[in-house]
């Protein structure tokens, strides 16, 4: 920093202004990086040079603004004799203006979550808005008994949206952005979710050789599909801008779970940005712990839960349900949602108030108008003496999926050769995208009209006919220590199970720590599948969640791991769909 300050000037007035070599901007984020990470280290739980000493371990805890640092992550011991009587760490805070905290151990503590609801004088189920620090806007909201606080206008002011979620010491960052650069018709909604877990949100550095934050693991990647689930039905229909929310877990006190906050934050972040999204989401988890319900639980409760249920909506829709059990009756289950419908509808109700009153207006160049007469014109295409409406209904019917695809996308080529107008700009003139997705609209309604007339599905079955199953054991040799073939219909999965010693452990890394998992069930679906001509290597996010909903399904019907010592691990090859 020293070289850095030795660039800066001042003006005739004594302000301080950038020498000319920092005024190009990589040289000034070069400068905000630096002094930013210099202030970090005043603010951090221990100094740059820490004494061995017990008094100067006294120290280490630091209130910087007003709130307390965590506990160093880090030992002391290790520090070497150089260090020990080198500086004064009191004349240190008081040259900076640092106060010393009191250090106090964390798991003591009462959850700063309910100790704040209580004193914020807000009912449960009530939200307040008001100013925040620095120029922002807040929203606090009580559901459970915890207050829930959202903050914008601090932090990534260049993005359309950008909020901070806090429960207790757990603060979730998201924002949302949309590119202007380029519009096109398209026939879905072009969003992308992101989910990173900071490992400095708890006070540590990735183990391993590269001590950096790398690409997402696949609990991240389960918690954006989370998030995109609810979030995606309901961006607008014709919204054809490139958009992507992105959430990060800056802190953690390792009690507040921060999956379903993030679902929270980055619902807010769209709401209050220029995307098209009238209707906000909020997510919460319901737990059975000693058969009580209860909502958003902390870590440790979760211990002993029975139940994991993770409900995403709006104010007055389920979008979303997702979770596990042991063995939990109907009636509970039901009960468990109702419950947490109400704090889902409290907390997107809070958001759409929120957005109401802050949000950005629409930006409408992304947002096109969708034809209304195209359906009609398509139903009228002529096409074998006969229109497409009239034939969508015979073609749809069939025992293999492969002629019924053949003879669906001839219809649909005929309606896009015929409604995309001509070169000479003659006739009505229709994007394909929007044909397309018109054209799958009338397959639909009139696939969902033949079943509720006739009984009968595309395949011939009827609404209680379940499609034919075969189930081979061992098709492969013995050195394979288990292997099925399993088939139903036109759907096929090759399941292997492979058994091995606490090496063949799948190990982990999260914000709890380090871990491994005795069993663990990998899924692929390969494009030969389908019979189809595409990229084979590392699983995408559709091949992650299919595997972990799979796994959640086996795993409470497997022996405990003092009973059956070997570790499984299990994979499933879809060879047909």
């Amino acid at each position: 920093t020293r070289s850095l300050a030795m660039a800066m000037a001042t003006d005739s007035h004594g302000r301080h202004r950038a020498a000319p070599a920092l005024r190009s901007g990589p040289a000034l984020m070069l400068f905000f990086a630096v002094t930013g990470a210099s202030s970090l280290l005043l603010s951090a739980p221990a100094a740059v040079r820490v004494a061995q000493s017990s008094a100067h371990a006294q120290q280490l805890f630091f209130a910087w603004r007003g709130g307390r640092s965590n506990p160093p992550r880090c030992c002391i011991d290790e520090l070497s004799d150089d260090f020990e009587d080198t500086l004064d760490v009191e004349e240190l805070l008081s040259d900076v203006g640092v106060e010393v905290g009191v250090a106090t151990a964390l798991s003591d503590e009462p959850d700063k979550a309910m100790t704040e609801a209580e004193l914020s004088g807000i009912a449960e189920g009530e939200w307040e808005m008001s100013d925040g620090e620095d120029g922002g806007k807040m929203l606090r909201v009580v559901v459970a008994g915890k207050l829930m606080k959202f903050e914008t206008g601090v932090m990534a002011r260049l993005a359309s949206g950008a909020v901070s979620v806090s429960v207790g010491e757990t603060v979730v960052f998201n924002t949302a952005c949309l590119d202007r650069n380029e519009v096109r018709a398209i026939d879905f909604a072009p969003l992308r979710v992101d989910y990173f877990e900071r490992s400095s949100s708890v006070g540590r550095t990735p183990g391993g050789y590269i001590k950096r934050d790398g690409r997402p693991s696949d609990a991240e990647t389960l918690v954006a599909r989370i998030i995109d689930r609810p979030i995606r039905p309901l961006i607008e229909a014709g919204w054809c801008a490139e958009t992507q929310l992105v959430s990060y877990v800056l802190a953690s006190d390792r009690q507040h779970i921060p999956d379903v906050m993030a679902v929270c934050g980055a619902s807010a972040a769209l709401a209050i940005s220029e995307v098209p999204f009238s209707k906000p989401v909020a997510g919460v988890r319901v737990a059975l712990i000693d058969d009580e319900l209860i909502v958003n639980p902390t870590n440790a409760q979760m211990e002993k839960a029975k139940l994991d249920l993770v409900i995403a909506g709006t104010s007055d829709a389920v979008m979303m349900v997702e979770g596990c059990a042991e063995f939990v009756p109907e009636d509970k289950v039901l009960e468990a949602l109702e419950l947490g419908m109400k704090a889902v509808s409290t907390i997107s109700s809070a958001i759409k108030a929120w957005a109401k009153a802050i949000g950005k207006p629409t930006y409408t160049a992304g947002l096109r108008e969708l034809p209304t007469t195209l359906l009609d014109e398509i139903r009228a295409i002529e096409v074998d003496g006969t229109t497409i409406g009239e034939a969508m209904g015979p073609v749809l019917i069939g025992d293999r999926k492969e002629d019924r695809e053949i003879a669906i996308n001839r219809l649909k080529a005929l309606a896009v050769e015929k409604l995309s107008g001509s070169e000479d700009g003659s006739g009505p003139r229709y994007e394909p995208p929007d044909i397309k997705n018109t054209f799958k609209h009338l397959a639909a309604i009139t696939l969902r009209e033949m079943v509720a007339s006739t009984g009968k599905r595309g395949d011939g079955r009827t609404t209680t006919e379940v499609r034919p199953i075969s189930i081979k054991m061992s098709p492969l040799p013995p050195q394979v220590h288990g292997s099925v073939l399993f088939t139903r219909g036109e759907t096929q999965a090759l399941g292997t199970a492979t058994l091995g010693g606490d090496a063949m452990a799948q190990r982990f890394e999260n914000l709890d720590g380090e871990g491994n998992k005795r069993f663990y069930l990998q899924y692929a679906f390969p494009p030969f599948s389908v019979g189809e001509v595409g990229r084979l290597g590392t699983p995408g996010r559709r091949e992650i969640g299919h595997g972990n909903l799979a796994e959640r399904a086996l795993r409470p019907s497997l022996p405990s791991s003092d009973d059956f010592k070997y570790v499984v691990r299990v994979e499933s090859l879809i060879t047909e769909s």
